[in-house]
């Protein structure tokens, strides 16, 4: 999971913060960096987050898809551990995530748990 340093100007989100606690305790490796739009080309997966909005795929950049062009499994699950930890509480969802539960979804959606042996390029914006 790469998303922008907060040296590159973006604020440090409540959301954001969440998304690499999260990242972390779901088995990603975890990059905080300068990001190019090249970065965002060769992305397996890509979304923005905000606290309004949540966790938003984008599925095209410059014309082209970005994948398959569809939300990605990593894209569905951190939204849907997102709004889990919204609407359970802080505890509830992250003793989830700990326990594997958001993994069981990642695996029915054909996705590995962790990380994936080509080392995907998930982006994630702030």
């Amino acid at each position: 999971l790469v998303t922008p340093d907060l040296a590159c100007a973006i604020l440090p989100g409540t959301t954001r913060s969440w998304i690499v606690v999260w990242g972390t305790r779901a088995g990603l490796d975890v990059a905080e960096t300068w990001l190019t739009t090249r970065d965002l080309a060769d992305a397996d997966e890509a979304f923005l987050c905000s606290s309004v909005a949540g966790i938003l795929p984008v599925t095209r950049f410059e014309g082209r898809a970005i994948g398959t062009g569809l939300p990605g499994p990593w894209t569905r699950r951190a939204r849907a551990d997102r709004e889990a930890y919204i609407v359970a509480g802080d505890s509830a969802a992250a003793a989830a995530v700990e326990r594997g539960e958001a993994a069981n979804r990642a695996a029915d959606a054909g996705q590995p748990a962790g990380r994936a042996a080509a080392e995907p390029r998930h982006v994630a914006g702030g």
